[in-house]
């Protein structure tokens, strides 16, 4: 896979899924789950605790089918728990629409990157939800590496992945796209 080198410095765009408020509804009640907040403080916070490499992956599902809100809200948890079984433990995951989630790699290099995500999308691929009825799906996936980490904006960042994201989604899903980034 070729690479790309993403300059965010002439976007003028703001990714306002950063700096929503996280609706914890939707998780279920009896579940440890990650601590909560605005996406943009915590790629920040975990970013600057590291070197200057790290990536983000925005990972969306790909069958958009008609479910009950607790029936989505379940079939996100289910690609949230295969998620974290590919992650490290400083790595940090959140949901950021009812069929999105964005995970930050801080410390990470392309090649741990494209790990993370491949190990994802085909665990998700392989499994099946149930549910009183048999639930599967597909991710795509949108993934940004950048070796100036604690120089950038989360918003450029999350931006970058997220075309990405529709990148690969144009390419016909269950796949993922990724791409360098830097502020210069």
């Amino acid at each position: 896979m070729s690479t790309r080198m993403f300059n965010g410095s002439s976007l003028l765009l703001q990714d306002d899924l950063l700096h929503q408020p996280f609706d914890d509804s939707i998780l279920d009640p009896g579940e440890e789950d990650f601590p909560l907040g605005q996406l943009a403080a915590s790629i920040r916070q975990a970013f600057a605790a590291m070197d200057d490499e790290g990536a983000l992956l925005v990972i969306e599902l790909d069958k958009f089918i008609p479910l009950e809100p607790e029936r989505q809200a379940e079939l996100l948890d289910h690609v949230v728990g295969i998620a974290r079984v590919s992650i490290r433990r400083s790595d940090i995951i959140e949901k950021i629409g009812p069929y999105t989630l964005a995970i930050a790699l801080p410390g990470s290099g392309r090649i741990g990157m494209t790990r993370v995500a491949d190990a994802i999308r085909q665990r998700v691929a392989a499994a099946v939800l149930e549910t009183g009825e048999l639930l599967s799906t597909t991710v795509t996936i949108g993934a940004v590496h950048t070796t100036e980490s604690k120089l950038l904006d989360p918003d450029d960042l999350l931006l970058a992945a997220r075309v990405n994201l529709d990148s690969a989604r144009s390419a016909g899903g269950n796949r993922t796209n990724w791409s360098d980034y830097q502020t210069s």
